[in-house]
């Protein structure tokens, strides 16, 4: 560790050289009384760019997008009380997918706090720290100066330990009072490997012949991936990924599969059901229901032995339960079996055998089949929808899904053709998420085409965040699907209630120019490979509205 005493003036501005000194270079937030110490000292400084965002749960959700990303820790800064509880769902979903962002709420002076303040965030009032620990691995609420930069590395460390979120919250008086206390960066945490479990699942891996590996969203960084890759092509082993883990590994890798669960490919997911495979590598997934179809038993089949690596264990009521399980992150896993080599070399020798397997079922992978379906109105189908963009747009395009049939069926249809093109709200799916993520994962990838396909019911809860796009000029692309209906809802309700997933027609091209960004509205495929060819010669937010059809029957008049 290595201590520095930083010239600060108070308290805030403490805080944001200990921010440049994380490399921290962007920041999300929404202004408020509790934070104007903090919002006078990012100004101060030109090493730290500000996009303020219009609610307090865009912002929250943009620092999500820029730290998948750039797979660094992204920072998010509003007031507490109501700032801070609207942040709340997108800290849950950035710890659900394991995305690290760091939430930063200001609070009321600490002897105001317990008598009626305004919007005081204590635990007499809002909670604000009560709800975050409920929530994440870690939240604290700094009560002293003295504290403050312990509690900054703390919450740092836990980001980076759990390779999740964490939340932070500080009163109004200890940003503006004078502080210069020592900034002590500490070294980044690894969880200790377990010797003993590493040779069970080393053991394991030379004794099987047709080992497939499961891929999950915890496989966090390039650097993971890179070794990832490293090990598949070192001893022949083929992988399939989950919706969480689309985009880490490119699709045009002889040795990824797929994307296998909600959203996967009909290759992938009759491998995992069909083929009699020895051993499954489950790594950086809790197999959850979205990831194996509703637990289906056929993934557990008999024979098989279940290798799970993870940071956190198998809950004794899970329905799969592993014959070996390593607990610690993937990165020092994989490093691990990189580095065993001698140890591995049955599994070298029996790597000509997966690689004619890999071969065969590459050869005779099904071929994905898109449904036909007729509509009398001029519409365009998600699935050609999707196709079209995959062919219109530069290969390195970004594709950023939203909630909603769009993301199912992008999951499926999207081919990822460079690693980190892919991105989605997987475990949860919060409507909305994609809208304000992609503006993160736009100013993390500036050269690259960033589109974010979304449909009316996101828009309705956060189309607000296109006025970020507006203010900063942030050229993501937007796909609005536009079916008036919330339609991936609608099979799941009777047709005396299909009115309540019906919504009014909107004219979201008009929406978005009264904001200030150009669109336009398409219903057919001409008109939308026309809109494509468009946006190639700007630079600039654009809006295309895709008529699409909703699925869901008119109600019946009675």
């Amino acid at each position: 560790m290595t201590a520095e005493r930083l010239p600060t003036d108070n308290g805030a501005s403490l805080v944001v050289e200990w921010l440049k000194q994380r490399q921290i270079r962007l920041v999300f937030l929404v202004p408020g009384s509790q934070i104007a110490a903090l919002l006078d000292a990012l100004a101060s400084t030109d090493q730290i760019q500000v996009i303020v965002a219009n609610h307090e749960l865009g912002a929250a959700y943009m620092a999500d997008g820029y730290a998948r990303a750039t797979k660094k820790i992204a920072v998010c800064i509003s007031i507490g009380g109501p700032g801070a509880s609207n942040m709340l769902t997108a800290a849950i979903t950035a710890r659900m997918d394991n995305s690290r962002v760091l939430f930063i709420t200001g609070n009321v002076p600490v002897d105001l706090q317990g008598i009626g303040a305004f919007q005081d965030g204590g635990s007499s009032a809002c909670r604000d720290s009560a709800l975050f620990s409920a929530a994440l691995h870690h939240a604290a609420n700094v009560t002293t100066a003295e504290e403050l930069i312990t509690q900054l590395n703390q919450a740092w460390d836990a980001i980076l330990l759990h390779t999740a979120p964490a939340h932070l919250s500080i009163p109004k008086n200890i940003l503006a009072q004078h502080s210069a206390f020592p900034c002590v960066i500490s070294d980044q945490p690894h969880p200790d490997i377990s010797v003993a479990k590493l040779h069970k699942v080393i053991a394991a891996l030379n004794k099987a012949k047709k080992i497939l590996i499961v891929v999950g969203q915890r496989l966090y960084t390039q650097e993971s991936a890179q070794l990832l890759m490293l090990l598949a092509k070192t001893y022949a082993l083929p992988m399939v990924t989950t919706l969480g883990a689309k985009g880490v590994i490119a699709e045009t890798s002889p040795f990824n599969l797929g994307n296998f669960g909600y959203g996967g490919n009909t290759c992938a997911d009759a491998i995992i059901f069909t083929e009699k495979i020895d051993l499954l590598l489950i790594l950086g997934t809790d197999l959850n229901e979205r990831d194996t179809l509703g637990w289906d038993k056929r993934l557990n089949a008999p024979g098989r032995v279940l290798v799970r690596i993870d940071t956190v264990s198998t809950p004794a009521s899970h329905p799969y339960q592993p014959d070996i399980e390593l607990i610690t992150d993937s990165f020092s896993a994989l490093v691990a079996l990189i580095n065993a080599d001698t140890a591995l070399q049955p599994l070298s020798d029996s790597a000509a055998y997966r690689m004619d397997w890999l071969n065969t079922l590459t050869a005779n992978k099904p071929v994905e089949e898109t449904p036909i379906v007729s509509f009398s109105n001029p519409v365009i189908l998600l699935i050609p929808l999707i196709q079209t963009l995959q062919q219109r747009l530069p290969g390195d395009s970004i594709l950023v899904a939203d909630a909603g049939m769009h993301r199912k069926l992008s999951g499926r249809y999207w081919q990822v053709k460079q690693p980190n093109t892919f991105f989605n709200p997987a475990t949860t799916a919060p409507m909305g998420w994609g809208l304000a993520a992609a503006i993160g994962i736009q100013l993390a990838n500036k050269e690259q085409q960033v589109v974010a396909i979304t449909g009316d019911g996101c828009m309705r809860m956060h189309g607000m965040e296109l006025a970020t796009v507006a203010r900063y000029q942030i050229p993501v692309l937007f796909i609005i699907c536009n079916n008036a209906a919330y339609a991936t809802i609608g099979p799941n309700l009777g047709p005396q209630n299909y009115s309540m997933v019906q919504l009014p027609t909107i004219d979201w091209v008009g929406f978005a120019a009264a904001i200030g960004i150009n669109g336009i509205k398409v219903n057919q495929h001409s008109d939308l490979e026309q809109a494509l060819k468009y946006v190639q010669t700007i630079h600039q937010p654009f809006v295309i509205e895709v008529i699409t059809p909703s699925l869901v029957p008119e109600r019946a008049d009675t």
